[in-house]
Formats: C-alpha cells, sequence, structure tokens
C-alpha cells in the first residue's frame, strides 16, 4: 500500500527527470504539495492511494489513514462509486476553497480591492433594483391592470395636435350603454377643499368617485366593501392617515365630516394602507388616496342637466375591457361614439376630436417619465457591475504569468482542464461571495438615505420583493462567472511546456485583453462623468432660467370662494384682506388671483379671434387676475396696459400672452376683439410670456381675465415682500393679520419661489443620485486602476533596474510607466463621446426648454479621467522609479 511520503518520493523523482523544471519549482512544488498533490493523486495514483489522501485531508487532526481504514475502505470497497464520487467532491471542493483563502491571503491588498469594488457595485445595484421594481410596477398590483385603460381626448387643432385627459359626465354611462365590450366604468376627479371634523379644520385632497371605481380598482376597505359604501351619496372612506390627522385617537366610524362648510358625510370605512406605486389620479394632484367621497354627491343621478351636460369636461373616465378586447379594435369603434354625440365638423366633431386609449401601468410613465429614469439607474447599475467584473478580470490578466506557472505545475501533476475551470470559477465565486455579503450590509446602510432622498418606502423584506433573492443570486452568480471568466477558460488552456519554458511573456494576447478591458472600463467611466455633467447642467438651466416674472419674496396663501360667505361679500372680503395686509411694514403688494405661477391649473376654454377664418376656435388656458397681480410678479408688457379698477369697461377686457396673440395670428393685438362663448372681449394689453409650469413643458397661450366685483374665484393672495426683510418674521406678522379673518382654520403659505423649484423635484433627485452612483463608479474603477499599476509595476520591476542603471531618470521612468495607462483612456474618449452625445441629446429632447449638449463637458471629463488614472498611479510609478536599482536586479 502506498503512504503519502512514498507518494511524494516518487512524485519528485519524476518532477526531477524533467530537465524543464528547476530545482526552485522543485522547491515550490514541495511547499505546497500536501495540498496541491492531493488533486494528482485522486486522479493520478490507485483508487486505494487516492481514497487515503482524500480521507487525510478530511478526517479530523490527529487522527491517522489507519484509523480510517478500518471503517471507512471496506465500505468504500462494497460501494466503491459512491463513496469515491462523495469524497471525491467533497475533496475537491475543500481545495477550492482552501486554495482561494490562500490566494486571498497571499495577496490581501489586491484582494480586498476586488472584494471592496464588487461590493459596493452589489450594493448599488440592489438599491437600484429596488427603485426600477418600485417605479417599473406602477399600478400591477391591481387585479384588473392589464385591461384598464383612461379614456383620453386627442385633439387636433390650428395649434397642433394636443392630448387631454378630460372628459364630460355623461361620456362613461353612453359608453356602457353602447359598447359591450366594455366591461365596466369609472369616473373620479380629486379637489383641494376644506374639511373641518372633530372641532378643527384643514385643507384635504378629496377623491370622488363612482361606486365602480372599487371593483375596477384594488383598494381594499378594512370593514366593508368599497363599492356598497360609496353607494350611499352620505359616506366618505378615510385612509388610516386622514382618520388619525381628523379624528386623532377616536374611532371615526359614523362620524360626521364637513365638506366646504356645507356638505355634510357620515364616515363609513376605512381603506387598507394603499401601496406607494399607485396612481390615484393622472397628473398627480393627489398622490395619496386619504378621502373618497361619492360622485353622486356632487352630481346627483337626478340632476338631469348636469348629467346631460356635453359642454364642460372636467373628469377623469377609466375603462375596463373585457379580456377578448384589445385596445386597437375598441379605439377603431370610438369615432362612432364621437359622431353620434357632436357630429362631424366643429371643436368636438369627429374631424378635429379623437378618443383614445391609455393603459393604465403605462400611466405614471407618461406624466413622469419613470421607465425612463428606471432605466437610466439600471444601465448605471449594470456600468457599475461590469467596472467591477472588469477590475476583477484585468487583476486576473495582469497575474496570469504567475498563474500560468500554477496551471502548469497542475496540469503536469495530472490536473483536467474541467477541473482547473472549477477551481478558478471557484476563486471567483469566493471573492464575489464574500462581496455579496459586505454588499448587503452596505445597501441596508445606503437604503434609508435612498428612501429619504426619494421620498419612498423601499424595504429588501422578502415578502415585499420574492425576487429578490433569486435576483441576488442571479447577481452574484453572474458577477463570479463574469468575473471569474479569463482565468477559468483563457489560463486553463496553457499547455505545461509553454508555461515552464516562459514562453506566455512573450505573447500579446493577454496584454491587449487587458488594455481592451480597461479601455471599456475607462469609456464607462467617461459616460457616467459625462452624463452626470449635462443633466446638472440641464437642471441648473432650468432652475436659473429667466421666467419673465418676479419670485422672489412672494408668498402665497391658499384661500378657497367658500372663505368668503357669499358671491356679493367675496370683493368687499378681498378688499379688506389686501388693506390689512398693506399696513403691515415691509409688504410691498397684494394681489388675488385664481392661479400663481407653479400653481397654474390646466383650466381650459374656446377662443375665436375676431377675423378667425378656421373653422374651429382656438383651445386656450386662461385666468382670473385683479390690477395688482401682474405688477406684484413684475410681468413686462409688449404692448397695452393693465387693468385698472376705476375703468368700468375693463370688466369686458382681457390680456393676452405673447403665445395667444401669435396663435390668433395677430403682431399686434390692443383693441381688437375676442369671442369667449357668448361674450365678446377687447384685448387692452399683452404680456411677454412667462412660465407658469416647469420648463419641461412649453408656455401655451393664456387669457387674462380681470376679476369681477362678484367674482369668487380669487384661490390665492399674493403677497409681495421688501428685500432686505425677515422672511420669517413677516410671514408670524400676516398670519397675526390673517388669523382674525379666518380664526377656524389653519393658516397656510407657501414661497413662490421655492414651490416653483419644487417642479424639478424629480429631476433634481435624480441627478443628484445619477451624481452619487457615477461617483461610485469612478471611485470602483480607480481601486482597480491602482491593484493593476501595481502590478504592472511589479511584473516590471528589474527593467526598471536595468533601465536605472543605464542613467534613466526618475522621470522618465514615471512617465513610461504612466503611458502604459494614459493610451487607453485616450482610446476610451473615442468610444464614450459618441454614445454619450447621442444618448444625451435624446434625453434633451424630452423637455421643452433645453441646454444644447456643452462641447466642453466632453474634454473635461476626458482631463478628469486621465487626472485621476496618473494620479491613481502615480504613487507607485513614483515608488518603482526611486527604488534601489541593485534590489531591482536582484527581484526575481
Amino acid at each position: 500500500m502506498f503512504d503519502l511520503e512514498t507518494a511524494l518520493a516518487a512524485w519528485r523523482r519524476t518532477l526531477e527527470t524533467n530537465r524543464a523544471l528547476t530545482p526552485d519549482d522543485i522547491e515550490e512544488l514541495e511547499h505546497h504539495v500536501r495540498d496541491e498533490v492531493r488533486d494528482g493523486l485522486l486522479r493520478g495514483l490507485t483508487e486505494e492511494a487516492a481514497y487515503r489522501q482524500a480521507l487525510h485531508d478530511l478526517g479530523p487532526h490527529g487522527e491517522t489513514w489507519e484509523e480510517y481504514e478500518k471503517v471507512f475502505w471496506p465500505k468504500a470497497r462494497r460501494q466503491p462509486a459512491v463513496y469515491h464520487r462523495y469524497v471525491l467532491e467533497i475533496a475537491m471542493l475543500h481545495n477550492y476553497i482552501k486554495i482561494a483563502l490562500r490566494t486571498f491571503k497571499k495577496h490581501t491588498g489586491f484582494s480586498l480591492l476586488n472584494v471592496v469594488g464588487m461590493a459596493v457595485a452589489l450594493a448599488s445595484s440592489l438599491v437600484i433594483l429596488l427603485y426600477a421594481e418600485h417605479e417599473l410596477t406602477y399600478d400591477r398590483f391591481h387585479a384588473n391592470a392589464d385591461e384598464t385603460y383612461l379614456l383620453y381626448k386627442e385633439r387636433h387643432t390650428a395649434q397642433g395636435i394636443r392630448n387631454l385627459d378630460d372628459t364630460w359626465v355623461p361620456m362613461l354611462p353612453e359608453i356602457l350603454a353602447d359598447f359591450p365590450d366594455v366591461a365596466n366604468g369609472a369616473r373620479m376627479f380629486a379637489r383641494q377643499r376644506w374639511v373641518e371634523a372633530n372641532g378643527k379644520r384643514q385643507e384635504e385632497v378629496i377623491v370622488f368617485a363612482d361606486p365602480s371605481y372599487f371593483d375596477i380598482f384594488s383598494f381594499p376597505v378594512q370593514h366593508g366593501d368599497g363599492a356598497d359604501l360609496l353607494a350611499d351619496p352620505n359616506h366618505v372612506l378615510l385612509s388610516p392617515e386622514a382618520a388619525t390627522r381628523l379624528f386623532g385617537d377616536q374611532n371615526p366610524i359614523g362620524q360626521p365630516l364637513t365638506v366646504n362648510y356645507d356638505d355634510t358625510y357620515e364616515v363609513a370605512g376605512i381603506l387598507e394602507p394603499v401601496p406607494e406605486n399607485a396612481t390615484i389620479q393622472p397628473g398627480a394632484l393627489t398622490t395619496r388616496l386619504d378621502i373618497v367621497a361619492p360622485f353622486a354627491s356632487v352630481i346627483a343621478p337626478s340632476d338631469s342637466a348636469a348629467n346631460n351636460n356635453w359642454n364642460g369636461s372636467f373628469l377623469y373616465t377609466f375603462l375596463q375591457l373585457n379580456p377578448y378586447t384589445t385596445e386597437e379594435a375598441f379605439e377603431a369603434q370610438l369615432p362612432t361614439l364621437v359622431e353620434k354625440v357632436f357630429g362631424t365638423e366643429g371643436a368636438n366633431g369627429t374631424e378635429q376630436l379623437k378618443m383614445r386609449l391609455w393603459p393604465l401601468t403605462d400611466l405614471h410613465d407618461r406624466d413622469f417619465g419613470s421607465d425612463r429614469y428606471a432605466t437610466i439607474f439600471l444601465l448605471i447599475a449594470l456600468g457599475i457591475i461590469v467596472i467591477a467584473c472588469i477590475n476583477f478580470m484585468n487583476l486576473a490578466t495582469a497575474r496570469s504569468l504567475e498563474r500560468a506557472r500554477e496551471v502548469g505545475m497542475r496540469k503536469v501533476l495530472g490536473a483536467h482542464r474541467r477541473q482547473l475551470v472549477q477551481q478558478f470559477l471557484g476563486e471567483s465565486m469566493v471573492t464575489v461571495a464574500l462581496a455579496l455579503g459586505l454588499g448587503l450590509g452596505l445597501a441596508y446602510l445606503l437604503l434609508p438615505q435612498f428612501n429619504a432622498l426619494y421620498e419612498v418606502e423601499l424595504t429588501m423584506s422578502l415578502a415585499e420583493h420574492p425576487w429578490l433573492l433569486a435576483a441576488l443570486g442571479g447577481l452574484a452568480l453572474g458577477m463570479g462567472l463574469l468575473a471569474g471568466g479569463y482565468p477559468a477558460f483563457v489560463l486553463s488552456r496553457f499547455e505545461p511546456v509553454e508555461t515552464v519554458k516562459g514562453r506566455l511573456q512573450h505573447r500579446p494576447a493577454g496584454q491587449r485583453l487587458r488594455q481592451g478591458l480597461v479601455v471599456l472600463q475607462f469609456a464607462l467611466t467617461l459616460f457616467l462623468l459625462i452624463g452626470t455633467a449635462v443633466v446638472w447642467q440641464q437642471v441648473r438651466f432650468m432652475k436659473t432660467h429667466d421666467l419673465n416674472f418676479a419670485q422672489a419674496q412672494v408668498v402665497a396663501i391658499p384661500v378657497e370662494p367658500a372663505d368668503f360667505a357669499d358671491a356679493e361679500a367675496a370683493a368687499p372680503r378681498i378688499e379688506t384682506i389686501r388693506n390689512e395686509l398693506l399696513q403691515l411694514p415691509g409688504v410691498q403688494a397684494v394681489a388675488s388671483s385664481m392661479e400663481v405661477p407653479s400653481r397654474f391649473v390646466d383650466a381650459n376654454l374656446f377662443a375665436r379671434p375676431e377675423d378667425w377664418d378656421q373653422p374651429d376656435p382656438l383651445r386656450m388656458r386662461w385666468t382670473v387676475i385683479d390690477d395688482d397681480y401682474l405688477d406684484l410678479y413684475e410681468m413686462t408688457f409688449v404692448e397695452g396696459r393693465n387693468f385698472n379698477r376705476d375703468i368700468a369697461s375693463d370688466q369686458e377686457s382681457i390680456i393676452l400672452n405673447e403665445t395667444a396673440m401669435r396663435d390668433m395670428g395677430w403682431t399686434t393685438a390692443v383693441g381688437k376683439k375676442v369671442t369667449v362663448g357668448r361674450r365678446d372681449f377687447t384685448v387692452i394689453g399683452v404680456v411677454k410670456d412667462y412660465h407658469y409650469e416647469s420648463l419641461e413643458s412649453d408656455i401655451r397661450a393664456v387669457l387674462h381675465f380681470h376679476r369681477t366685483p362678484d367674482d369668487r374665484r380669487h384661490n390665492y393672495v399674493s403677497i409681495k415682500l421688501a428685500n432686505g426683510t425677515d422672511p420669517g418674521a413677516q410671514v408670524a406678522a400676516i398670519q397675526a393679520r390673517w388669523q382674525p379673518l379666518d380664526p377656524s382654520r389653519t393658516f397656510e403659505y407657501f414661497f413662490v419661489d421655492q414651490d416653483f423649484a419644487q417642479l424639478y423635484r424629480s429631476v433634481d433627485r435624480t441627478t443628484t443620485l445619477i451624481g452619487y452612483f457615477s461617483l461610485l463608479g469612478v471611485l470602483i474603477a480607480c481601486l482597480g486602476l491602482l491593484a493593476l499599476a501595481s502590478f504592472a509595476i511589479v511584473q516590471r520591476t528589474k527593467e526598471i533596474g536595468v533601465r536605472k542603471a543605464l542613467g534613466a531618470t526618475t522621470g522618465s521612468l514615471a512617465g513610461l510607466l504612466a503611458k502604459q495607462f494614459t493610451w487607453p483612456v485616450l482610446w476610451a474618449n473615442l468610444l464614450a463621446w459618441p454614445v454619450a452625445y447621442w444618448m444625451l441629446t435624446n434625453w434633451l429632447a424630452d423637455f421643452a426648454y433645453r441646454i444644447a449638449v456643452p462641447w466642453w463637458v466632453f474634454p473635461a471629463a476626458a482631463l478628469l479621467v486621465l487626472a485621476l488614472a496618473l494620479g491613481t498611479i502615480g504613487y507607485h510609478a513614483l515608488r518603482a522609479a526611486h527604488a534601489n536599482p541593485v534590489t531591482a536586479l536582484r527581484y526575481e
């Protein structure tokens, strides 16, 4: 029977007969033989000797082969296939892990760089996956999500094609009566209203909906059925949050609730918590389903005039199609409905109006571009993962000469390529496993910060995200295979004779691959930096662009028409408020209006200018203002004048913006007539176009009407504060004057400039996150470059010593080493620049007002990456250049 020492002696004699192996090679083999020779014994010696060594390695310390032989060897002889396979696989796995840990220990610094880089990449990718899942699955929790659509209008006018979501009250009953392809439908709209309950009054957003709203959408109620409860026009449903705000710890069921001072409801049910990724209303006036009231409480079924009113559209209509009906097939039937109701001609005829469907599951993306941003983040995650894997592969190629000798020795000892592939992949998987553990910890630390920034509540709960475990496993497996692919499938092909004779040192394949990976890595880094710079520039442009009105130091206070007892009392009450506030030091002006910039409701009407030769009128936005509004916001008149309360004819006058004048085909407008409905208005002025919405949208035509004495449409009071005053103190003084005028409700206000900035919140947050993740990508790339430069310098140690002995200066040596990494950065620019320009140009096209892609960001990013690369490798390069040449020449 063979024992281990006999086997080792035989192997040594075999190796000594191989002239290609030096004594140093044999000594290196002796150093590792007790672990590494086991694989060769399992393959090259007798079955008995192979089992002996495997059992020896698997057994506890201190136990001898003879003790195992008495118990185990007879069983192995009776069931050799089973035991052989079992012991072999366990032994091989044990060996792979042991070798991986030994390699990790031998190159601790570089291995830590790999693990940290992969951990950061995994943590970032995990957070991005959670966010992308949140955004890409909007509204998919509804049981009928795939069959539910929003009905909207596609208008073809002289101003172009416009899509509008508002529909008419009788539209849904008409569709349900005429189209059997529609299984169900629901109407809804949301309004901000003053709600009084339990002795408190505060502003809330109320959703008015048909009972069928709860049949179409999966919004469950804690006790009872939402559709049944909403069938009573006197009932309302509350969310748990709204119930707490209005009633505190009291049970709200059965309690009264008053809306707008007059309408009283009874709380009939409490809603279950609504998922965050739910669309409550298109356009997102509200993102929470806090109070739901019956549609019948606004328009009673017995009100035939309102239920048959095709003149005004203000609500949203959702349709649930039968499963056998397609969106396209049903849309093809809708022209018959338009023709039946409106005919073929006119503003609502079939030639100008098309009714279309928008899938519920795509609604959030349409309104907010969520899929676009989720895709951007997924691409960033992919880029970070690839950069981290490239680090691993670069280190593998850099160490290929060192590992090649190991591969050659293993093959001399009888190793097969399949076993070498398993070994190298095993090492990669161990690295990824360590990175995964560290990455999960980093993700737990990162997620709360992400939630706070994006105002979401993402969790790593497997109950909420059953795909998470599979995603993590797939991500780790993919990274392990990608990162370990080169050593596993390339190094394992090396021939023993070539490795031991050093021929691989002259092969350029590994070097070309390494340079190609460095080029790809820096191309991704450049793309992240260029993209971050351009996105930041666009957001900065929108925030600093001249809006053509003064927004600084303007306080807006929301009010409601019902705050003023009746229409006759509205004007005197506004005048009282104005006079009271103007008495305050630091208050320069006070104005009332239906809207303010940043909160401009999409209200439209039809207008026909004089001498209009088109068959259809123009559709334009409108607002009601007083004669102080335009002066307070310092809007510039292109021609004409402002409203004047002392001129009675101004009640029949309007002021246009420039876009409205252009749409009417005029170059001058003062004195001309515009017909709105059945009334004629005279244009007395034209103001310069001002931005009342985000710069993502075009400025549209606006008609400004003068507030009549009995007009109750003054939803906001704007107050201009003097420059240099303390805003906090001024607001406190305003509240002290305001509160006695209406002590029953909470005083609310906002600064117009801050509110306008909120319009860019989504883009701003996205820019911030892109910057953070880009920084992580750059950091990971630098970590990999640091390790790669160190290995490259170690490989050229003797060359550096020879050059220095021949008189090379420190600067020339440092330049020589730096040159190796300079060219890949330059080549990376050729790859990154055109791709970045194309993608960023397409992204900017979604903004109505946008920058051109700045030319300077490309060379700036290139210089920054080059500086980072040279800075990263500079320390090692200078250290190697300053080293003693004698020491370098002795290096082996």
